[in-house]
């Protein structure tokens, strides 16, 4: 499980870097391969505060965005602050949204303002 999220923090660098490099976002070539993307313009750089939300409550998706703080810091030697709320402009923001196109491994990620990684089942989140 470890070993995913790893890949799910290099696919989100690779999401976080690409846009700077085109106009309009291309797909990046990630593994596993991305099943639908779709482009736009912008960037999204991660501040110093960089903050992981997850839902109130959602011990789950806690310790999901705990593992991914510490994943982040190995990685980039910068560790998120994890808050529980909806989140804000700048932040990681995970949650559970049921979607009949997704499997419980499946995911969403939208880039913005902030990242939202969106998923019908923590496994997907993870």
């Amino acid at each position: 499980m470890r070993k995913s999220l790893k890949t799910f923090l290099a696919v989100v660098a690779l999401l976080i870097a690409i846009p700077s490099m085109a106009q309009i976002n291309e797909k990046p070539f990630v593994v596993p391969e991305l099943r639908e993307w779709k482009g736009a313009e912008g960037k999204f750089v991660p501040g110093e505060n960089l903050r992981i939300a997850y839902p109130a409550k959602d011990e789950a998706l806690q310790k999901i965005a705990m593992q991914f703080a510490e994943d982040y810091r190995a990685m980039f030697n910068v560790e998120p602050e994890v808050v529980a709320g909806k989140g804000k402009k700048g932040d990681i923001v995970l949650s559970i949204k049921k979607d009949k196109k997704l499997n419980k491994e499946g995911y969403n990620v939208k880039i913005g303002d902030k990242i939202e990684i969106t998923a019908p089942a923590k496994e997907g989140v993870f």
